[in-house]
């Protein structure tokens, strides 16, 4: 069995009925003959596949910086509020 990451498009309901696609990158597992058998848990999501792209793009940039310690964080939350005014979702 071998794996490698992909992108699962997934279309599911919203709670008035409409269908709502999103794309997910996930980890897929192969039987030997190469047939798809099974996938992760979803590790990055986006509503198309230019968002997954533009996400892809900074965290392989991110891969070219120097790799911070958690220690260094003894004050940070675990979840930032996306809804705050201070928050900023990424460097350009």
């Amino acid at each position: 069995m071998h794996w490698n990451h992909r992108v699962l498009k997934e279309v599911t309901e919203t709670l008035f009925g409409e269908p709502e696609t999103t794309y997910r990158f996930v980890e897929v597992y192969y039987e030997d003959d190469g047939t798809p058998s099974s996938y992760s848990e979803t590790f990055l999501v986006g509503e198309d596949i230019d968002e997954l792209r533009s996400v892809a793009k900074r965290l392989s940039a991110a891969c070219d910086q120097p790799v911070l310690d958690a220690s260094e964080f003894p004050d940070s939350p675990d979840i930032i509020d996306e809804d705050d005014d201070d928050f900023c979702d990424h460097e350009p």
